[in-house]
C-alpha cells in the first residue's frame, strides 16, 4: 500500500473505528493497521477499536464518546452527564456507560 493511499484510507475512516471497519476499506485490514499503528498514524484503544490520530491529531477522543464506543448501545450515566453540564458540585472520577445487552448473551 502506498503512502498516498494509506493517508486516502485514514481519511474516509471515522474518528473511531473498528479491525471491521478498516477491513471493508483495505484489501488486507492486518498489514494495514500494523503499518498505519507503526508509523503512528493510529492508535489503538483497545483489541480492535482504533483511534484515527492522523486526521484527528488535534482533537483527541473524549472519555464520553470512547465509553459509548467500546459497548453499542450504551449512554453515560446521570452523575457523569450532570457534572458535565456543571449540575454537580462534586467531580465523578469514573465515566459509567451504561448498556441494556449482556456480555454473555441472552
Amino acid at each position: 500500500m502506498t503512502r498516498q493511499t494509506t493517508f486516502t484510507v485514514l481519511e474516509k475512516l471515522p474518528r473511531l473505528f473498528t479491525y471491521a471497519d478498516a477491513g471493508q476499506l483495505t484489501g488486507n485490514a492486518n498489514v494495514f493497521l500494523t503499518r498505519a499503528l507503526k508509523a503512528g498514524y493510529v492508535a489503538r484503544l483497545a483489541r480492535g477499536s482504533y483511534f484515527n490520530s492522523l486526521v484527528f491529531r488535534n482533537q483527541p477522543p473524549t472519555v464520553e464518546e470512547v465509553a459509548c464506543f467500546a459497548r453499542r448501545p450504551t449512554y453515560i450515566s446521570c452523575e457523569w452527564a450532570m457534572n458535565y453540564h456543571g449540575l454537580l458540585l462534586q467531580v465523578p472520577l469514573t465515566c459509567t456507560a451504561i448498556t441494556l445487552h449482556s456480555t454473555y448473551g441472552t
